[in-house]
Order: C-alpha cells, then sequence, then structure tokens
C-alpha cells in the first residue's frame, strides 16, 4: 500500500470457522462516515455481528496510529515541498494573481467541535463559538498542498499564541531567505508574516487556505461532527491529522481549487509520501 501499509497492518477475524481479513483501506472509509449508524457502509465484515462495532474502532485505532506514527513528521513541517525550485513556483503564482513577490504560503487556523471532555473543559472552551473545540494552524500552498498542519491547541488559545508554539517560526526561516506567509489580522507583521488584510489583492487570494481546510471536512464527513470526536476516549488529534495526510494524498491524485486557480500542479503521490 503506497501509504506504507502492508499485510501486517490488517485486522483478522474469525467466526464460524471463517476467517476474513480487513484492508487498511477501510480507515478511509471510516473517516467518510457520518456518525455510528453508518457503520454498516463500511460492508458485511462490520455488519450483522456483535463484535463488528468493536473490532472496527480496533481496525481504525490500529491504522490511523501506524499512520500517523510513520507521517506525522511530514505533516507537521514539509521539508519536500518547501524545496527552493518548488518555493519559487508558489512565490511566482501568488505573485500573478495577488501582487506580492516574497509570499510562498498562506497561514491561518481552524478549530474542531469536540464532544464536551471529562476534564479540562476550561482549555477546550472557546467563548468566541461558545463551543468545545481543538485548535490547528495550517500552511496551504498554491499547489493545494498542506505544507505544515500543527495541533491540537487549546480552544482558548489564540491564533498568534498558536503560532508561536508551533515551531512554523523557525520553519520559515530555514526556507528561501526573505519568504514570507500571508495571515489575517491575527497574526503580526513580521519578516515572515504578511497581513494580507491590508493588501487588497493578497487578501483575495488567501482564500486558497479555506479551501483547503474546507477539503479536510468535504473529505472527511467524521471530522465534521463532535459527537464523533470524544477527547479521552478516542485519538481525536491523530484523526485530525490522518484528515489532513489523506486530503494531501487526494490533491496528488486529483488536484483541486487551488492547484487549478493558480496554475501549480501537486506533486506525484509517491513523490510526497516518500520524500524525507
Amino acid at each position: 500500500m503506497v501509504l506504507g501499509l502492508g499485510a501486517s497492518d490488517s485486522l483478522s477475524r474469525t467466526e464460524n470457522d471463517t476467517t476474513t481479513e480487513t484492508k487498511p483501506e477501510a480507515v478511509c472509509l471510516a473517516l467518510s462516515i457520518n456518525n455510528e449508524n453508518e457503520k454498516a457502509s463500511l460492508g458485511p465484515q462490520f455488519a450483522g455481528t456483535t463484535h463488528g462495532e468493536s473490532e472496527l474502532s480496533v481496525l481504525i485505532n490500529k491504522i490511523v496510529t501506524d499512520l500517523y506514527t510513520k507521517h506525522h513528521a511530514r505533516l507537521r513541517h514539509s521539508k519536500y515541498l518547501t524545496q527552493d525550485h518548488f518555493v519559487e513556483q508558489y512565490s511566482a503564482a501568488i505573485h500573478n494573481k495577488g501582487n506580492a513577490h516574497d509570499v510562498f504560503g498562506f497561514i491561518d487556523g481552524t478549530m474542531y467541535w469536540i464532544c464536551r471532555p471529562s476534564i479540562h473543559q476550561s482549555a477546550a472552551y472557546t467563548g468566541y463559538k461558545r463551543a468545545h473545540v481543538l485548535k490547528y494552524q495550517g500552511v496551504s500552498l498554491p499547489n493545494g498542498m498542506i505544507a505544515s498542519a500543527t495541533g491540537p491547541y487549546p480552544g482558548r488559545w489564540h491564533d498568534s499564541r498558536c503560532f508561536y508554539s508551533s515551531g512554523v517560526a523557525n520553519w520559515i526561516d530555514g526556507i528561501v531567505p526573505g519568504m514570507r506567509l500571508g495571515g489575517d489580522n491575527a497574526y503580526a507583521t513580521s519578516h515572515r508574516v504578511i497581513v494580507v488584510n491590508n493588501h487588497p489583492e493578497l487578501k483575495r487570494v488567501r482564500v486558497a487556505v479555506e479551501w483547503g481546510f474546507g477539503n479536510v471536512a468535504n473529505h472527511w464527513r467524521f471530522l465534521r461532527f463532535s459527537s464523533n470526536l470524544r477527547v479521552g476516549l478516542s485519538p481525536v488529534g491523530k484523526y485530525i491529522a490522518l484528515g489532513f495526510l489523506l486530503t494531501n494524498c487526494h490533491v496528488c491524485l486529483y488536484g483541486c481549487e487551488a492547484s487549478t486557480y493558480f496554475h501549480v500542479s501537486p506533486p506525484r503521490l509517491e513523490s510526497y509520501l516518500f520524500s524525507p
């Protein structure tokens, strides 16, 4: 499997002297369901048995953990996606659309609603949305890829605090000198970030970062519903990280609105997943 999981990463079940094996691809389907009532859509191996739901949870958590272990470093701060020649392409594409010569991507925060946790409720609560959430910070590129996805952060944190805790500042410093990210008013203008609200043309094209976050929710419906995200009972942070990873994989295979808008092709899937 291109994601790096082999036959040993499947789940076997024996019932009535018959052994069945579930492939790792099931986790992709699992993240696409809306709620518990749709689990039967994963196929007969999980329908009509007394142990089906329990086995499905074991399968999902096992594969999610394995994928997170294998790929979280490239998802946090991608070195491959920010090689010099790629950054030059991104900068040129943004310049053509937004008239900025030193911007290679866009940064923003996003929230995922969760069930009210049994502990640390105040940390997860955001008065802005009056809900319990986990915050993430993402950096989107003109080719539609998410070059950096960090979190989870407490719901009460401001985007600027997430930025300084994420390591993104040091990551930017290691990229082509003089390049910056475009962000909204939650970020302060510096040699690393330019506030796009002060630049109408750049503000208009910043919508690309929202497209990237929207793709995660559109492709993996499981992450839309707080009832599915129970902190303390399941690895919610890994579920969300996997949503970012699989969205990048989808962009590699099929492109997206951003890559079409900026006319920058995403990388080949194998190049992205097998890069350092």
